[in-house]
C-alpha cells in the first residue's frame, strides 16, 4: 500500500489517519430513499458513521454493527500489561441491506428525470416504477435531488430535505377515479353504457364542475367515458350511490394510515372532513390527502385482481459473517375489490389512450404488442389569486 512504499523510500511529511466513511459511487441515485451516512464524534471522542435520511437512517443500527472492547491494565507509559486482560468482547460487523431497486432501471430513470426536470421547470417531481405482482419498487426518483458523495446541494436554501414518496401528502386528483370506478363496479352500481349530462352539478352549497366546463363540456357521456374523459360530475354521481360505503372503501384501500414502509417520518395522510361535499369530492381526488406510497399500494389491488400488496423496498438482509439472511416476501394487506372489478376497470382505462374522442391521453402511450391501461391526472394550480 501507499504507506508501506513511503516507509521503504523513507518519504516524510505525509501522514495517514483512519476514520469510518461511506462511499456512494452512483452519485444521484434514489438519493432521498438511500439517504447518506455522516461521521459523528461521541462523548468519548470516538468517531462513527450515523445514518441520515432514507434507509441509512431507518436501518442505521443494522448497518452499524457493534464495537468490540478489551479491558486491561496499563503501565505508567499507558502500555497494556501482559496477562491483565479482564474482559474481551469481539466486534460484530454490520449487516448487508439489499434494496429492491434495479440498478439499470434506476440509472435510466435518473437520466430521464434530468431531461424532464430541465424541460418542465417544476418545483418538484417524482417518478416511480413498481413490480405490481410483488409490490417491489424497482426504480424511484425525485427532483430536486442530491449527490450523497459531495453533498454540495445541502448549501442550497431550497434544498428538499424530505422524501416526497413517504413524507409528503397531497390531493391525488383524477388518479383517484380509478378506485372510484373500481369500487362502483364492485358494488354492482356501475353501468358502463348509462348516459348523463356532464359539465356541472349542484351539491348542497357547492358546485361540482368538470375540467372542460369553461371550454364547453361534452353534451353527453357514458359512465365508461366518464373515466377516460375524467369527469368529476360522473364520479360524484357514482359516489352518491355508494354514500358511506365509498368512505369505507377509502380506508380499505389503505388511506388514512401508514403503509409501514419503514422509512423515517412516513405520513398517514388525511381522510376527508365529515360533511357531504368533502366526502363527495374524494371521488375525484380532492378533499383528501394521501402519500404516493399509499397510491401505489392501492393501485396494486387493481393490478393484482383485487389483492392489495404493501410496497416493498428491501429485498433481503444478510449477515456479513454467516449464512443468515432475512428475505422479504410479498405481503398482502387487503382485498378491497373483486377480481372482476379490477379486470373491468383495467379494460376501461385502456380508453384513455385508445379512444380518439374520449381519451384524455389518446395515442400518447404505446407499448408495441400490448394494451396499456392509463389514467391521467390534473390539478388546479393557484396563480395570481385564481386557479
Amino acid at each position: 500500500n501507499i504507506e508501506k512504499k513511503m516507509d521503504e523510500k523513507e518519504i516524510k511529511g505525509l501522514y495517514f489517519d483512519e476514520k469510518p466513511s461511506r462511499t456512494y459511487s452512483n452519485g444521484v441515485f434514489a438519493s432521498h430513499f438511500i439517504g447518506y451516512a455522516d461521521v459523528e464524534t461521541d462523548d468519548n471522542n470516538d468517531t462513527k458513521l450515523v445514518g441520515k435520511m432514507g434507509i441509512e437512517e431507518a436501518y442505521n443500527d443494522i448497518l452499524s454493527g457493534k464495537d468490540g472492547k478489551i479491558v486491561y491494565q496499563k503501565d505508567n507509559y499507558q502500555n497494556p500489561l501482559p496477562g491483565t486482560v479482564a474482559e474481551s468482547e469481539p466486534a460484530v460487523d454490520g449487516k448487508n441491506v439489499y434494496t429492491t431497486l434495479d440498478n439499470r432501471l434506476q440509472s435510466y430513470l435518473e437520466t430521464l428525470m434530468n431531461q424532464a426536470w430541465k424541460k418542465v421547470e417544476a418545483e418538484d417531481m417524482t417518478a416511480v416504477l413498481m413490480e405490481a405482482k410483488t409490490g417491489e419498487i424497482v426504480a424511484m426518483s425525485q427532483r430536486p435531488s442530491f449527490n450523497p458523495e459531495t453533498k454540495k446541494e445541502f448549501s442550497d436554501d431550497d434544498f428538499l430535505w424530505y422524501n416526497l414518496f413517504s413524507e409528503d401528502k397531497y390531493e391525488p386528483g383524477s388518479t383517484m377515479k380509478i378506485l372510484t370506478v373500481a369500487s362502483a363496479i364492485d358494488q354492482g352500481i356501475f353501468n358502463p353504457d348509462e348516459t348523463y349530462t356532464p359539465g356541472e352539478m349542484d351539491l348542497m352549497d357547492a358546485k361540482i364542475i368538470d375540467w372542460d366546463y369553461e371550454q364547453g363540456a361534452k353534451p353527453s357521456l357514458t359512465m365508461r367515458q366518464a373515466l377516460s374523459w375524467s369527469s368529476n360530475v360522473g364520479m360524484v354521481k357514482l359516489e352518491q350511490r355508494m354514500s358511506d360505503r365509498w368512505q369505507r372503501y377509502l380506508q380499505e384501500f389503505g388511506f388514512g394510515r401508514s403503509t409501514y414502509s419503514g422509512l423515517p417520518n412516513e405520513t398517514s395522510g388525511d381522510l376527508p372532513e365529515d360533511n357531504i361535499v368533502s366526502k363527495a369530492m374524494t371521488s375525484f381526488g380532492q378533499a383528501i390527502n394521501v402519500s404516493q406510497l399509499q397510491m401505489l399500494q392501492s393501485f396494486t389491488a387493481v393490478s393484482n385482481d383485487g389483492q392489495m400488496l404493501k410496497p416493498q423496498m428491501i429485498k433481503k438482509i444478510t449477515s456479513a459473517d454467516s449464512d443468515d439472511e432475512i428475505v422479504t416476501q410479498p405481503e398482502v394487506v387487503g382485498n378491497p375489490i373483486t377480481a372482476e372489478a379490477a379486470q373491468k376497470v383495467r379494460e376501461y382505462m385502456r380508453d384513455t389512450v385508445e379512444d380518439p374522442d374520449y381519451g384524455t391521453a389518446y395515442d400518447q402511450y404505446k407499448v408495441p404488442g400490448n394494451h396499456v391501461s392509463v389514467k391521467t391526472g390534473t390539478a388546479q394550480v393557484a396563480k395570481d389569486g385564481v386557479y
